[in-house]
């Protein structure tokens, strides 16, 4: 199933279920006694796919297909190689002629919308499903991957989970789940449901590659390598793949493992937006800012494109302080149909900085009219407001002070700050103690980081338990998730769970590099230990 993960070899063909169940051997073997005729031919074309041979396959098989154009096997299986190997415009020839075998219309224009979704072409890709309905597991699996690419999120989760009612035993599906999950910043939620996914299909692409991903933002490279040589192993060209494994390589000087990686990357022809897509995405999550530029590079530019890569392409652009960039490609994003909070912060900022305030303004009323925008978002709004001397800039103010706690709490705040400053955790530590014994015990700021100033003076058992009442009152808050995961490594030593809260605060705030030092302190003591 071709999912916003990447493109599998589908278990849920004949072919799928050939290679998960039989060993090469056990397969040449078992077609041993067809090896005559055309018919010979086919079987030879499965069983250099079952040892890996893909280029022999392919050769074979339309070897084959010259004989006997119409067979459906031998089209789904040339497709599927193609697929395997790259080749998305031979894949999408073979699907088109599969779809117009009698009985295989429904199969046909399933596998025909994948292959146009894994070559970036949304548009034929709901065509195509359009023909014969969402009445299969690889078509719900096209169907939300092209709801997500074109930024209609929600959409992409209302059918998936149409799609786990009908089809509970699917392991794409739940591969699917899982990473919908590990996207909404709940790492423990993903791993559970990538377990599920495995369970029904221990060597699927997307759940290994999935799986490869999770590790990388748990530091763990060997896990994350095997998981990502695993994919490699089924499809040798497979370039998300692929660039994980020379990102890896690269980073633990392994020149000879590079070197041979980049040539097979360079052997797989046609650059696939999608993969560098999701590749770029996995760099920017691990706060590699320029590896993901670099990555994004050869798509950038290109006549086709999607939501989904113009905002990470925007995204990218802004933390490199390219301001026209980010503004052109989030621009096109929201044109596109995409929505997103971050998203639309970061673009009035950059239109913002600009000088082009009109534009900003426009940009950020959807945040500024939503009651729950805190003051980062409002201030914002009170900056843009200002420049064009509009009278809401102060109705703006007047909520930032309604909203917040009182000034005086706010003085007793930055007098702590400033404590800490010029290295007087005594002193915050004082400040915090009477603003918690005054009423204000449930501001998550002030918990947090009462925290690190107990933490600071030593006194563990109070930092956990601030650290984990501040949690409780914001569970997503990527801040307080990094500070009680620093705090239990600090007063317990490395653990799952200070390596979990902290792989969850580096997902939701992949551009802070104190998080993601902290993962990579704690991970590599968990890897010793």
């Amino acid at each position: 199933m071709k999912t916003p993960l990447t493109r599998s070899f589908r278990s849920g063909s004949s072919f799928g279920k050939a290679r998960a169940g039989f060993s090469a051997a056990a397969m040449a073997l078992a077609l041993a006694a067809c090896t005559t005729g055309p018919a010979g031919s086919l079987a030879d074309a499965q069983a250099a796919v079952a040892e890996g041979d893909l280029k022999r396959a392919q050769l074979l098989v339309s070897g084959y297909l010259e004989e006997q154009p119409q067979d459906a096997a031998a089209l789904e299986l040339s497709g599927d190689v193609a697929m395997r190997m790259g080749n998305l415009d031979l894949a999408i020839t073979q699907f088109k002629n599969l779809s117009a075998v009698p009985g295989k219309e429904q199969a046909g224009s399933d596998l025909l919308a994948e292959a146009f979704l894994a070559n970036g072409n949304t548009r034929m890709a709901k065509r195509s499903l359009s023909d014969h309905g969402i009445e299969t597991p690889r078509a719900y699996g096209v169907a939300v991957g092209v709801a997500l690419i074109e930024g209609r999120s929600n959409q992409a989760l209302e059918t998936l989970q149409e799609g786990l009612e009908r089809f509970d035993d699917s392991a794409d599906l739940h591969a699917l789940d899982a990473y919908l999950t590990l996207q909404a910043g709940d790492l423990n939620g993903a791993k559970a449901k990538l377990k599920t996914a495995l369970g029904h299909d221990a060597n699927l692409v997307d759940a290994q590659l999935l799986a490869g991903r999770i590790a990388l933002l748990e530091q763990d490279l060997p896990t994350a390598k095997a998981s990502f040589e695993n994919v490699v192993a089924q499809e040798p060209n497979h370039q998300t793949a692929l660039l994980a494994l020379i990102a890896i390589a690269r980073d633990t000087g392994d020149d000879a493992n590079l070197k041979r990686l980049m040539a097979q990357a360079e052997q797989g022809g046609k650059v696939n937006p999608i993969a560098v897509y999701f590749a770029a995405q996995m760099a920017f999550e691990n706060n590699e800012v320029k590896r993901a530029f670099e990555l994004l590079q050869p798509i950038v530019g290109q006549s086709r494109t999607f939501p989904a890569l113009d905002r990470l392409v925007g995204l990218v652009a802004a933390r490199r302080g390219q301001t026209n960039e980010a503004i052109i490609s989030l621009n096109r994003y929201f044109s596109g149909g995409g929505e997103d909070r971050v998203a639309r912060l970061v673009l009035a900022a950059e239109q913002h900085r600009n000088k082009e305030h009109e534009a900003a303004w426009e940009t950020v009323q959807p945040l500024l009219s939503d009651p729950k925008s805190g003051p980062q978002i409002l201030q914002l709004g009170v900056s843009i407001a200002s420049a064009l001397n509009l009278k809401d800039a102060d109705a703006l103010k007047a909520r930032i002070a309604g909203a917040g706690p009182d000034q005086k709490f706010l003085q007793a705040m930055g007098q702590a700050g400033a404590a800490i400053k010029a290295g007087n955790w005594k002193r915050a530590d004082a400040i915090y103690a009477e603003l918690l014994a005054s009423g204000h015990d449930k501001e998550v700021g002030l918990l947090n980081n009462a925290a690190l100033a107990k933490l600071e003076l030593g006194d563990g058992a109070a930092a956990t338990a601030l650290a984990r009442k501040a949690a409780k009152l914001a569970p997503q808050d990527a801040v307080v998730l990094d500070t009680l995961g620093w705090v239990l490594f600090k007063t317990e030593g490395a653990s799952e769970e200070s390596r979990n809260l902290l792989a969850m605060a580096a997902t939701k705030k992949p551009g802070d590099k104190a998080i993601a030092q902290h993962l990579g302190t704690v991970s590599k003591a968990l890897s010793s230990n």
